[in-house]
Formats: C-alpha cells, sequence, structure tokens
C-alpha cells in the first residue's frame, strides 16, 4: 500500500512545481560599477556581469505581474531608480532592465574610471577561469597523451583497419 502513495506524492509534487510561476530579472548598469538593489532595502550589489533576482510570481491568471522596484547608484553620487516593475510574458521568462547613469550628473570621469576596472577584473576572472580549465584538462588528459603513437589505417573490401605503433 505504501508504495502506491509514492508515485502519487511524486505526481502531486510535480504538478505544484509546474505550475510554479517564476520571472528572471536580470539588472544592467551603463556604466557597469554602480551599486544595485531593491526599494525596500537589502544587500547592494556591484553590477558587473547582469545583476539576477528570481521571483516567484502569484498564480492568477494574466499575463503581467508588479514586482519590488530597484535603486541604483553609482560612485559619483548619480542615482537612478524604479519603485515598481511590471513583467509581462510567460512562465520562466527572462527579464532585462538597464539603468543608464542619469545625463549631465557632475562626475561622470569617476564613475567611467569604476567601470574600467569592474571591466578589467571580469577579463582577468574569465582569463584566470580558462587557464584553470585548461590546467585541469592537461591534468586529466596530458598524461594520457604524454608519448607520441603512430596510427596507419586500410581498406580491406568493406572494412577498415586501423594499426598504431
Amino acid at each position: 500500500m505504501t508504495h502506491r502513495l509514492v508515485p502519487l506524492a511524486l505526481l502531486l509534487t510535480l504538478a505544484f512545481v509546474g505550475c510554479r510561476k517564476e520571472a528572471h530579472v536580470y539588472v544592467w548598469t551603463q556604466p557597469v560599477g554602480a551599486l544595485v538593489r531593491h526599494v525596500d532595502g537589502g544587500t547592494s550589489e556591484m553590477s558587473g556581469p547582469p545583476l539576477a533576482w528570481n521571483y516567484t510570481l502569484p498564480k492568477e491568471k494574466g499575463p503581467c505581474w508588479i514586482i519590488r522596484g530597484f535603486v541604483v547608484e553609482w560612485a559619483s553620487g548619480a542615482r537612478a531608480s524604479m519603485d515598481r516593475v511590471q513583467v509581462c510574458g510567460k512562465n520562466n521568462q527572462d527579464f532585462h532592465l538597464t539603468f543608464p547613469r542619469p545625463e549631465g550628473y557632475p562626475n561622470l570621469n569617476t564613475d567611467l574610471e569604476i567601470a574600467l576596472q569592474v571591466e578589467q577584473m571580469l577579463y582577468q576572472n574569465a582569463a584566470l577561469r580558462d587557464a584553470r580549465r585548461q590546467s585541469l584538462i592537461q591534468a586529466i588528459y596530458g598524461a594520457r597523451s604524454s608519448r607520441r603513437v603512430n596510427c596507419t589505417s586500410t581498406q580491406v573490401g568493406s572494412q577498415i583497419y586501423t594499426t598504431c605503433r
């Protein structure tokens, strides 16, 4: 009797999860390097690659939902914000928001210098990840291919024979 309940419970769980609506919101800043947080507080994070937030949306029908907005602040003190964000679309859809720095706000050079530093850091991190990946590949597969092997293939009828030395 118990073994029949497990598949039913699993099926109900999957049905519930399948009905869950989610939105994935990616926040970009121009220039990069600004601090981003929700309007109602929370931790500030520095933009570089887009910052991602995932939301579980209400199950009510309709193509649009309102989510918490964002405050963006650059080192110069320039700010941009949205109190609320309306997302419209399908379940599990990605939404991209870009906050440009307000034009005419003083000390643009400060923000551009930080953006350059962030871009350099991202480039260095990507190069380091690539070097680590190459090192791992070499460690795993390098030992296998350390000696040179010569192979010759010969066709005899409809078969191919390969000999390696």
